[in-house]
């Protein structure tokens, strides 16, 4: 243990007081607890002038001024000792109280007895302070040279002679130092960690005061009986994990577990420190992969060779089927949220990628999480294994996502493409799935051409032919007053049947035919012929996927 550890033993304690050469000869009117620790001492006058907490201070004063009916009151509000200048036999003798009161000679003034009480809890107070010091300082040094969470562990280890373990705030062990203790396994360590860091403990009351708290057990371990102190880990008032020391001696004194205290509670704040440290870093890697990902989505390269040199630099192939997943959770931003909680769940998507030799990434991309996943290759068998895949992804996805947000979420995902340079043609028609699926009311994952007739109508609502059928079917309806188009696009759904759409639109029935009339001469087409019924379904289909299409393709350009 480090050589400056023995001076934190030199608690001052009642009994440690009167060893002192002032008070050698004190006599006990009330004898009590001569453990209990002292921080200060103070005249009876001044004491009994005000209403203070006393807890661990001495009251020092005149037998005229100290009597056996002022002790009620001294115990009342915790007085630690009482000490009495030549007490008068006759009025002590019949004193009681659960404070222990002792007598001295008139050979030692009061003010000696304070002054006496002060330099020695101050002279702790140093020992202890320079003790603190020196801990810190040395895991300091590794925290500013960037050594990390092991081998700050591991310092703390040789500094205090105890196994080290620090737990996240999930209870998952991320360091552990255990070389001087071969009998202990990390395994077991965290074992010890994690059953303690939920329990309440007590703290050693010598260094209960201005410190946070530690909490302290015995546990058996094989043949070990072993002492565990466990402290959070704080950061602006965020519980950030538990650090964890782990004693393997069966003996131990209060001044081992002083010093232990100590070291751990300025671990704490080095451990924090590194924390935020770790935390910079990963969040800035990131950033740096998130706008890596945004660029593969978005389709940012100049040219192949500017994508191979980015992708060389994250570890990412661009030769070989990729598909985009992509999903929406509505109101996700709102009370109680924040984009940290997409990032998460950005997070918990990537760990759902499957095989770990398959690449994958994952980013926050607005309010859409995308997910680049590497799928089979294509075979000649005509069965595209990697839409499966990415099928079983959506779904693995979905139900993990539903579970932890416990909101409705759209999921969908793209056709695989050959090459990291297509990503932004899978990530486009994700898109478009999407959005018909949103539009469409499907609760469950969804992939382009599982929308197949939308799919199949896809390139004819682009094109020019297709865009200006929809606009000479639909606009003489839009232009209308009445709501015709909602109209007449209700009664086409469900399939001319009269009476049920003017029970959707919740209308009389002779209004709706009031209605249909107006469509009809608007469109200058009798909506009751069912070609003219096929030709305003195309038009609304048509309209509805170059809209979707042309939101997706600015989601795509524009990110």
């Amino acid at each position: 243990m480090d050589m400056l550890a023995p001076e934190v033993s030199e608690h001052l304690t009642i009994a440690r007081l009167l060893e002192e050469h002032a008070l050698r000869n004190a006599v006990p009117i009330c004898d009590g607890d001569r453990t209990a620790p002292l921080e200060w001492a103070r005249s009876a006058q001044e004491a009994l002038a005000n209403a203070s907490d006393l807890s661990r201070t001495v009251i020092v004063g005149d037998d005229g001024v100290l009597t056996p009916e002022v002790l009620s009151v001294l115990e009342e509000r915790d007085a630690a000792l009482v000490l009495v200048r030549e007490p008068s036999e006759s009025r002590w003798a019949t004193a009681s109280t659960r404070l222990p009161v002792f007598g001295f000679t008139s050979g030692t003034s009061i003010d000696g007895v304070i002054r006496l009480v002060a330099q020695l809890a101050l002279a702790h107070e140093s020992h202890v302070l320079r003790y603190a010091t020196s801990i810190h300082e040395r895991l300091a040094s590794l925290l500013h040279r960037g050594a990390g969470m092991e081998a700050i562990c591991q310092q703390l280890e040789r500094l205090t002679d105890c196994a080290v373990a620090f737990l996240d705030t999930s209870n998952t062990l991320q360091a552990v130092a255990r070389d001087r203790h071969p009998w202990l396994d990390s395994s077991t360590a965290g074992s010890i960690a994690r059953k303690v860091s939920a329990e309440e403990g007590s703290l050693p009351r010598a260094l209960d005061t201005h410190h946070q708290p530690v909490h302290e057990h015995e546990i058996d371990v094989e043949e070990h009986t072993v002492q565990v102190l466990v402290a959070p880990v704080m950061v602006a008032d965020r519980s950030e994990g538990w650090l964890v020391l782990i004693a393997a001696s069966d003996e131990h004194t209060a001044h081992d577990t002083a010093s232990r205290v100590i070291a751990l509670q300025e671990a704490v704040s080095i451990i924090g420190t590194e924390v935020l440290r770790m935390r910079s870093i990963e969040r800035a890697e990131e950033r740096a992969r998130g706008n890596f990902v945004h660029a593969l989505l978005h389709g940012r390269f100049s040219n192949t060779a500017d994508l191979v040199a980015r992708a060389a630099h994250r570890r990412f192939p661009t030769d070989r089927r990729f598909g985009v997943v992509i999903v929406q959770a509505k109101g996700l931003i709102a009370e109680n949220d924040s984009p940290q909680h997409l990032s998460n769940m950005a997070r918990t998507a990537l760990r759902l990628r499957g095989a770990e030799d398959r690449a994958a990434l994952s980013a926050v991309v607005g309010d859409v999480i995308a997910v680049v996943r590497e799928v089979a290759p294509a075979t000649r068998s005509g069965v595209d294994k990697g839409s499966g895949e990415l099928g079983a992804y959506a779904k693995a996805l979905h139900r993990r996502l539903q579970g932890e947000t416990q909101r409705h979420l759209l999921v969908a995902y793209g056709r695989p493409v050959d090459g990291a340079m297509q990503i932004s043609d899978s990530y486009r028609e994700a898109r478009i799935a999407l959005s018909l699926a949103d539009q469409l009311g499907k609760d469950e994952p969804v992939g382009f051409l599982e929308m197949r007739t939308h799919v199949a109508l896809l390139d004819l609502a682009l094109s020019t032919n297709g865009r200006s059928f929809a606009s000479e079917m639909l606009t003489p309806l839009r232009e209308a007053t009445g709501d015709l188009d909602e109209a007449a696009r209700t009664y086409i759904e469900v399939g001319g049947n009269l009476t049920q759409a003017s029970r959707d639109l919740n209308v009389h029935r002779n209004t709706m035919l009031y209605k249909l009339d107006r469509a009809s001469k608007a469109l200058a087409q009798d909506l009751r012929d069912p070609e003219t019924q096929f030709s305003l379904w195309l038009a609304l289909k048509l309209d509805l996927l170059a809209k979707t299409a042309d939101s997706a393709s600015r989601a795509v350009d524009s990110g």
